[in-house]
Order: C-alpha cells, then structure tokens, then sequence
C-alpha cells in the first residue's frame, strides 16, 4: 500500500537544500565586499595622492594666469622658472634667455609652497616667446611652441601644424622616484654633485649639476617618444620640426612597469588670452575717452602704454571691429576682438567693458 508520506514526500529535503543555497550566496557576497574593501582601502591613498596633485597644479595654473594678467610691461608674459629651488624667479646670478625646465616660481607667485601627491615640489616650462625676461612685443599673434604627446606618444599640440596648437607653458608634478628608461638608473633627489645645497637646501652653482635640481631626477623618459627633462621652443621655419615637447603620463612599459609619472598641466593660448585681452579691452576703455576716435580701432588718438609697445593694433581683428557714433569726438560704442581670440568686447565708456564670451 502506498503511505501519505510516498504520495507527498517531505519538504525537509527542499528546505535544507535552499538553506544551503542561501548560505552559499551570503557567503559569495560577504567575499565580494571584503575583495571591493579591500581593494578601496590600498586605493584610498592613490586617490588622495591624485587629489592633492590634480589641486595643486590646478592652484599653479591660477597664479600663473593671474601674473600673466597682471604684468605692467607685457600683459601675458610668464616668469621663468626656478632653477635653484629658493621658490623664485631663476637662480639669483641665471639668465632666463634659454629653454629651461626647471621648478615652479611658487614664491615670485605669492603662493604657499605647493606639492604634489607624493610631497614633492612642481616643476614648469614656459614657451621662448611668453618669457618675462624680454621686451619684444606681445599679442595675441604670438603662438605657444610648445610640443605635447598624450600617453601613447601621438602629438596632440604641435606648434607646426596650421593653425598652430603649441602650448605656451607646462606645469608638471613629478611624483614619485622612478627608474629612468633611458640609463637604467634610479632618479636621485639628494643634494650631490655641482655645489651641492645651502643649509635651506638650496642648490648652489652650478645648480643643475646638482641631484635635486637636476629635471631628470624628477622628470621621465619614454624612450623613443619624449624625454620631459628637456624641450626646444619652435622657431618657425625649421629645416627640420624636432617636437621635443613633453609627453603625459603615467605610462607603462611592456613589463607594466611604469616608466612615466609625471602628470602635466598645460597653459594654452586660449587660456592666456582669455585673460589677458579683458585686460587691454578694460585698460583701452580708460584711456578711449580721453582722446578723439573716428570709426576703427586705429583710429584711437589716445591708448595706454602697453596698448602701443606691445603692437596690439596688430592684433586686432576684422570686423565686427568698429566704433559707432560721431567721428572725431570722444563719445561712441566701441566693438572689439582680437585675432586667435573669439570674445567680442563692447566697450561703452572708461571702464565699461562687457564681453560675449568668458573664454577665447
């Protein structure tokens, strides 16, 4: 005969086989958040290293932006930078009539002493044209020269192409100690070699000679593609581009060893000029009014200073370039814009400046 208990087995059986399962799932899960933990917590430091990296450069931008602006004798030039680590300006007895690499003028900057995720101290570069130290004229006819790779060596700024992409200048955190591709050997930070460092850690003549301000004890290599321990300004017209510029990282070899952890920060014409003609558009409203104007920009019988030593006629575009009103009185709406600059600025009085645009 057949029992109640054939007919309708019992679900003891079922139920511990779905307990089993769900302690299985339970237990896959737990593993799932322990290996996510886990792998958050030997992030964290990374990611704090990239943010204080990613703010510092970012503060550096700003100051150098703000300088830019701020010059008295040629509105978007840059300091040069700091070759013997004492925060300013150059070595006290240097030049500043070379391409050079060297650490960001954080004290000539009015800054606090900016580091990057690993503590060290921002290294900068700036196009020949843009350099404090000359007195040519400066507009925004001039171009950036400088060359800049992306991680996989392609130019992504070049200073030869038309129209112009270079970079007028280069901010970059250094990171941490590497191996350099090109010697095999690992960066040294100390103050050895040259005349060694002052009591402050200052480098003595001949400073690049000494380890800490040495850029390739700081800077990277990928060989074959860029070394950022040096660059050239172009200088149109070559016989031959050499596109020795900087290149971004980090990057990593076939090994996945990482060979290139230098982070950069670029400063490109739009930028500059973004700034810098709110300037000469706020300082020509100052000094329009005070003379005669007839219907063009050049026609401004009075212009500031700097308007003039600098050439910035020369730089000033087509239409919608024009002065509405009278001819020959100091009244009229003037319209303003400049070549490589897409803002147009209207200018209705002395310091009565708006703009279309924040950015060029």
């Amino acid at each position: 005969m057949t029992t109640p208990s054939q007919i309708n087995p019992p679900r003891n059986n079922q139920r511990q086989r779905g307990a089993a399962i769900l302690i299985l799932v339970l237990i896959l899960m737990l593993g799932l958040i322990t290996l996510f933990t886990f792998r958050m917590d030997r992030r964290g430091p990374e990611l704090e290293a990239d943010r204080k990296t990613a703010l510092a450069l970012a503060q550096a931008k700003e100051a150098l932006l703000g300088y830019a602006a701020k010059d008295g004798n040629r509105p978007g030039s840059l300091p040069c930078a700091d070759i013997n680590d004492d925060g300013l300006n150059m070595g006290p007895d240097a030049s500043c009539s070379a391409d050079v690499i060297a650490r960001l003028p954080w004290k000539q900057l009015n800054l606090p002493d900016l580091r990057d995720g690993n503590g060290e101290r921002l290294w900068y570069a700036v196009s020949r044209d843009f350099r404090a130290s000359l007195s040519s004229p400066l507009n925004t006819t001039n171009d950036g020269q400088i060359t800049i790779r992306n991680t996989i060596g392609a130019i992504i700024n070049n200073p030869d192409a038309s129209p112009p992409t270079g970079i007028v200048a280069v901010i970059i955190a250094p990171g941490g100690v590497l191996t350099r591709q090109d010697t095999a050997l690992t960066q040294d930070r100390s103050c050895t070699g040259g005349g060694g460092c002052s009591p402050e850690f200052i480098c003595q003549t001949p400073y690049q000679s000494v380890a800490k301000c040495n850029p390739a004890n700081y800077l990277d290599v990928k060989v074959g593609a860029e070394d950022n321990a040096n660059f050239i300004s172009y200088l149109p017209p070559p016989p031959v581009f050499l596109a020795n510029g900087f290149i971004n990282g980090p990057i990593q070899d076939a090994a996945r060893t990482t060979v290139v952890n230098d982070r950069i920060l670029i400063i490109t014409r739009s930028d500059l000029y973004s700034v810098v003609t709110f300037r000469m558009a706020r300082e020509l409203s100052q000094y329009a009014y005070d003379g005669t104007m007839g219907s063009t920009i050049s026609s401004i019988s009075d212009k500031p200073v700097t308007w003039l030593i600098n050439q910035w006629d020369v730089a000033v575009d087509g239409p919608p370039n024009n002065i509405t009103g009278p001819s020959g009185v100091t009244s009229g709406v003037i319209t303003l814009k400049f070549l490589n600059c897409n803002i147009t600025y209207t200018i209705t009085g002395a310091g009565n400046v708006t703009r279309n645009a924040p950015a060029c």
